[in-house]
């Protein structure tokens, strides 16, 4: 039978069929045969490996990644990371008005640095800073007044009378001690530390200031001409005292101390003198510290009216009461100036015998330069002094305290300073009393200044610096103990008595006026001695109101009287007469004669015949 109409795949099925046989036994044999059917593609790379290359694939890759770990050069790009501390203390220590620092101790603008204690600087910096320079020009004046009582500060009373001793009436010897402070000296060593230790000059520049004065002294023992141990004289009562400020201020105290201090300038490097009542005046110590022109037609005016108190004074008192020679009034001042004293400025006047403006005992309330202390619940303008019973009399002498309190003040005044804020001068005087000296002990002194510390408050310095530095308000200078250079000269304080012979009594003895400190001035009385006779003794004395049994002896045994044996003039054999003595302190022989201490010019100051 014949096939028709049949198609090519009708026509060829059987050879398809068979092709695609054979093309799937050869697909077959290829991969199952000659091939592995077992594979994998690594991750991240598009190897397929078979298993036997498996171990050889993870050592490649793991010989890699050890390359990569050894590689000194970052793989990852380089960033700029913005430094987030700097960031955030600029943002919030920023000032809100504009300016950098205000014109107040420690004043910054912006949040307060001490409310974040961990930001620190990146490095701390050691300061350097120096021990501030010595005093120089020493100069010294010594004497002898009485204390005069202030009735509305009764506390400031008690605190005086156990330096000088509770006696009546209140005598006392003292010393002012004066030099000058370099304050450029001090700029000097601030500017000339290494760069990367100095001190910013920001830190300190408004801030030179005296914060207080330490003064020191030794006595000198006279049987080895050694000096003594170094003794702390400290601040007299009433005065501004910063050497025991605490170490734990808190910011605001420290401003306000800081405050203070630069008020008080001027009552710091040269406070007044303790209040008298006595004839004696007291010497500032300092001859170049020189008052301005008008302080100095103040001084004169007062010394005039204090010139013509006493002379009112005299009109009324009987000369030579109780022995007591009357106060000798002053010449009027010459030309602007009063009489001058070693030691006293040129053309500063007549020097004062009282000090006033005296604060609260702690020093908390400044003195005379300082305004914006509160003044105390009551201030009269001078000390009571002592009635008499005569009313013109006590009027008198209230108007000449008023006159000697105000001159002193003035005067002190006169040599004053301003440190701080504009910078101080540089060559400051200063000074420091003792009213604690004995009669015939012989002193030397020196001044160690403390200045305002320059890392007070500072956190900047490196932390050892940091804990000794930060809290200490003052920096003081410091000595070395065997340079003598530092000291003043020797101050030797005189007794409290003087004699000496006046007269002679043929055929034993000799009349010797003996003078005694009492109230504030010289008083004398006559003794008859002879061979074997101590020199004084037990005297009733009367000062004002004041009256006490004082013992007058001088510390002297009479052993000859020695007459002249020439057949000259009675008077000239008199004159000639010597006393030979016994001084008991030194146990040595010495020798007085009428002829020479007649004519002794001390006997005259003193009111002798």
């Amino acid at each position: 039978m014949k096939i028709k109409n049949l198609n090519f795949v009708d026509k060829h099925i059987h050879k398809i069929i068979l092709g695609v046989s054979l093309l799937f036994l050869a697909l077959v044999v290829f991969l199952y045969v000659l091939g592995s059917p077992y594979k994998a593609t690594l991750s991240g790379t598009k190897e397929a490996i078979t298993p036997p290359d498996v171990i050889d694939a993870y050592n490649r890759a793991g010989d890699k990644l050890k390359v990569n770990i050894n590689r000194t050069e970052s793989l990852l790009p380089s960033m700029n990371i913005p430094s987030y501390t700097e960031n955030f203390q600029t943002h919030t220590l920023r000032s809100p008005v504009g300016r950098p620092r205000f014109e107040v101790p420690f004043g910054m603008p912006g949040v307060d640095p001490h409310i974040l204690p961990d930001i620190q600087p990146n490095q701390a910096i050691a300061y350097q800073i120096d021990t501030p320079p010595y005093p120089h020009d020493y100069a010294v004046s010594t004497g002898f007044n009485v204390l005069a009582p202030r009735p509305d500060q009764p506390q400031l009373n008690e605190a005086m009378l156990k330096l000088i001793g509770n006696k009546q009436p209140r005598d006392f010897h003292y010393v002012s001690v004066g030099a000058f402070f370099d304050f450029d000296a001090w700029r000097n060593k601030l500017r000339s530390a290494p760069t990367e230790a100095r001190i910013p000059e920001d830190w300190w520049r408004n801030y030179l200031l005296i914060t207080y004065l330490r003064l020191e002294r030794q006595t000198l023992n006279p049987a080895t001409e050694k000096w003594g141990p170094v003794e702390v004289i400290a601040a007299l009562p009433g005065q501004p005292d910063y050497s025991a400020v605490s170490e734990n201020l808190t910011p605001d105290d420290a401003i306000r101390t800081v405050n203070a201090i630069r008020q008080s300038q001027s009552a710091i490097a040269t406070p007044q003198f303790v209040p008298t009542s006595g004839e004696q005046p007291w010497a500032p110590p300092l001859s170049e510290a020189a008052l301005s022109e008008p302080a100095k037609r103040q001084v004169t005016a007062l010394q005039q009216k204090i010139n013509d108190v006493v002379a009112r004074i005299q009109a009324l008192e009987s000369a030579g009461t109780s022995g007591r020679r009357p106060p000798t009034p002053a010449p009027a001042p010459p030309s602007g100036t009063g009489r001058t004293h070693p030691g006293m400025p040129p053309g500063a006047g007549q020097p004062p015998p009282a000090g006033a403006g005296f604060g609260s005992l702690d020093g908390s309330a400044a003195s005379r330069d300082n305004p914006a202390a509160p003044p105390p619940a009551s201030t009269p303008a001078e000390p009571a002094a002592a009635p008499t019973g005569n009313p013109q009399i006590d009027a008198l002498r209230a108007e000449l305290l008023k006159y000697r309190v105000e001159l002193n003040r003035v005067n002190a005044a006169g040599n004053n300073f301003e440190g701080g804020a504009g910078g101080a001068q540089n060559r400051v005087p200063i000074w420091a009393h003792d009213i604690t000296v004995q009669p015939g002990k012989t002193y030397r002194y020196r001044i160690r200044p403390a200045v305002f510390n320059p890392l007070f408050q500072k956190r900047e310095p490196a932390p050892e610096q940091r804990l000794k530095q930060m809290n200490k308000l003052s920096w003081v200078a410091e000595f070395p103990e065997s340079d003598d250079t530092v000291w003043s000269k020797r101050v030797t304080i005189e007794t409290d008595t003087r004699f000496f012979v006046v007269k002679a009594n043929r055929p034993v003895g000799v009349t010797v006026k003996v003078f005694r400190i009492f109230g504030g001035a010289w008083q004398w009385r006559d003794f008859n001695v002879a061979a074997g006779d101590s020199i004084g003794g037990q005297q009733v004395l009367k000062s004002g109101n004041d009256q006490a049994t004082v013992d007058m002896s001088v510390g002297a045994l009479v052993v000859d009287v020695i007459f002249p044996t020439s057949s000259g003039s009675v008077g000239a054999a008199t004159s000639s007469t010597r006393m030979l003595y016994l001084d008991t302190a030194s146990n040595e022989m010495r020798s007085r004669s009428v002829e020479v201490d007649k004519e002794n010019p001390q006997l005259k100051e003193m009111g002798g015949p």
